[in-house]
């Protein structure tokens, strides 16, 4: 608490700003938007890839608050807490600064930049003090998403990569499967919204390489407009969802469900017909 309260001793209002935007980047709709742009405008299989590894990272967070059941430093004495309807649940390990780490390991390992693995360093250790800053965890906890994070890329990867090369989706399959199972046992919102994502995420993968295998490559007029077209369209949706649907626990599995599916099959039958009509 020591070190959070020193933090805090430099609070003023340009930094409470500037921290609750740099958390920003730890939220899921910013790995939402990353995600669709990769699938979307570079690399399908690296979307995918991108997808699981930061979904199913999501739920071993999920799992770990709810069985640790650390409490957050909300309300503790002489810490000030601001952005907190972002910091719902437990506390370890922070899963903004998990995500983190999780999207720029990734990153590092996957494209091997020396000005990546710059960036990366710097938007983890950000999105850990600003998590601090803002007075919803601990230096444990952040310390810890870093160190999951990390860990949990090299871990996913190989299994995800050992599924590609066998050609055999029954690992995938049974991961979602076990996740799908957690929700009798973990009734959080946070795991209901990551399970619905990595459901959608599953059977948008089986449904478009299958049946859809649209083109990523595209001008680069079309692929501004695959862009800006898609994240408004993502937005948009994303706030009818949360409007339309009763606020149960099973809405936010839903929410995340139908949002996926958006990403990886509507939008791209979309991209696909427009494609079509150019030709």
């Amino acid at each position: 608490m020591e070190l959070i309260r020193f933090i805090q001793s430099f609070s003023n209002p340009f930094l409470d700003i500037f921290f609750q935007l740099v958390t920003m980047v730890g939220e899921d709709i910013f790995f939402i938007f990353v995600t669709a742009v990769i699938y979307w405008c570079i690399d399908k299989e690296l979307g995918y890839k991108l997808g699981f590894v930061t979904l199913t990272g999501a739920a071993v967070n999920c799992g770990i608050k709810a069985f640790l059941k650390f409490p957050r430093p909300i309300g503790a004495p002489g810490i000030r807490s601001l952005r907190v309807h972002t910091a719902e649940g437990y506390s370890f390990p922070s899963g903004h600064t998990q995500n983190t780490a999780t999207l720029w390991t990734f990153f590092m390992l996957q494209f091997k930049r020396r000005w990546l693995y710059i960036v990366g360093i710097v938007m983890i250790f950000m999105v850990g003090v600003s998590r601090l800053y803002l007075g919803v965890h601990t230096p444990l906890d952040v310390f810890g998403g870093m160190i999951i994070g990390t860990v949990w890329v090299v871990v996913w990867s190989f299994i995800y990569e050992a599924s590609r090369k066998r050609k055999d989706n029954r690992i995938l399959v049974i991961t979602v499967g076990f996740a799908l199972t957690g929700m009798f046992v973990f009734k959080d919102p946070g795991y209901y919204k990551v399970v619905g994502a990595l459901t959608g995420l599953l059977i948008g993968y089986l449904t478009e390489s299958r049946f859809i295998k649209f083109k990523v490559r595209a001008s680069l007029s079309k692929q501004v407009l695959k862009v800006v077209f898609g994240l408004m369209a993502v937005y948009v949706l994303r706030l009818i969802l949360k409007s339309v649907l009763p606020e149960i626990l099973i809405s936010d599995f839903l929410r995340y469900f139908i949002l996926i599916l958006w990403v990886t099959i509507v939008t791209p039958l979309i991209f696909k017909g427009f494609s079509a009509k150019g030709a």
